[in-house]
Order: structure tokens, then sequence, then C-alpha cells
């Protein structure tokens, strides 16, 4: 019985760059979406995969985003603390599966959806003891996710909508700051939760906010 013939590797697809953060990156404020703002460790050729509906589901129940699956050569010190450059894009290595010699990468493209101005709340107190609220000078950020919405609330009797809004922002770029401005609306953050080197913000407009 003849053997079957060995699956030749033809990584002729192109070549993605692996990256790390140049210092500039971790300003806060950067533009995480420049691939000026990364340093390439290492190329590597590809072949590009096709994104299967095993992949949608494992993407789904593993929360690893993915825009573009590629299959390279194996390296030893590849894994998903490194970003990569494909066709001049930014993108977050989500999952590296071995393969033998090669490897499938999961990559998620890192965009950026906008910016938000960061206000820092802070109080000083008068010569009898009343607080006074002070912000601090905004701090603009790049978002990677940005949904305005709307949220209805009700009370004494009547119902209202107040604007909302999701984000998703780099951990480097958010210092705890209890408000933060977009198109023209000043919001009080809610809630925050981690996602690695990403953490999403909800937030709503108070009445306090307004004016």
């Amino acid at each position: 019985m003849l053997k079957r013939k060995a699956e030749v590797f033809a990584p002729t697809d192109g070549v993605v760059s692996i990256c790390t953060d140049h210092v500039d990156r971790q300003v806060r404020g950067a533009d995480f979406s420049s691939p000026l703002l990364l340093e390439e460790v290492f190329p590597l050729a590809f072949r590009r995969m096709r994104i299967s509906s095993r992949d949608v589901e494992l993407s789904e129940s593993t929360g690893a985003e993915l825009t573009a699956k590629l299959e390279v050569r194996n390296v030893i010190t590849l894994d998903v603390g490194y970003d990569a450059v494909l066709n001049g894009k930014v993108h977050e290595i989500t999952r590296v599966e071995s393969r033998g010699h090669t490897c499938w990468l999961w990559l998620s493209e890192i965009a950026t959806d906008g910016t938000c101005d960061l206000v820092q709340e802070t109080y000083t107190y008068d010569a009898v003891g009343v607080p006074k609220p002070t912000k601090s000078t905004p701090v603009t950020v790049y978002a990677r996710q940005l949904t305005p919405g709307a949220k209805r609330r009700s009370g004494s009797g009547v119902d209202t909508l107040e604007p909302t809004v999701t984000l998703r922002l780099r951990k480097v770029d958010y210092a705890g700051e209890q408000h933060l401005t977009h198109s023209d609306r000043t919001y009080t953050v809610m809630t925050t939760e981690g996602h690695g080197k990403w953490v999403d913000l909800t937030c709503r407009e108070r009445g306090a906010d307004r004016g």
C-alpha cells in the first residue's frame, strides 16, 4: 500500500510581523492602532486559513476574538503576549494552536472607534468643611470599541431614557476616572470590567452630569 504523501507547508500568502510595544505606545492617549508604535521581533511567512464553524463556536465560548487565521512555522517564543502587523494593520494575537512544526494564529484587528475625554473628580474643603468638587484637566484617549445607547429609567411615575455609552479602553489609558465626555455629553462611569490589557466601561448620563 502506498503511503500517503505528507502535506507540504507552503506559506506563500504573505508575511506577518510579530511585534512588541515601542515605549511610546505605553504613553496615555497613544494611538494603539498605529503600526508605527510597534517594534518587530521577527517576521513569519504565512498561509491564510479559512475560518471554520468550529472556530466561530470556539471564539464565542472562549471570548477570543477572531478576524483572521494564519498558519505559520512554530516558534517556541510565539504566544498571545505579542501583537502582529498584517497588511499594514495592527492585530492582537488572541490564540496560538500548535500543529507540530507549524501553528495556527488567531488574529483580532485592533482598530480605534473614536476618542473620549477622561475626567477625574476630587474634592477640596472650604474653611467650614464644605466639600467643593474639582475636576481635573481632561485626558483624551482612544477607544477600541465605543457604543452609544439609552437606558429606560422610571421614577415618580415618569419614564425617561438616559443616554449611555459602553467603551473598551486600554488599561494603561484608564486611571480610575469617574467621568468621561463624548460627543458633548458627560457620563458617569458605573461599572468597569478587565479583559487582559483592556478594560470595559459602562457609563450613563445622570442628571448631575448635565449642565
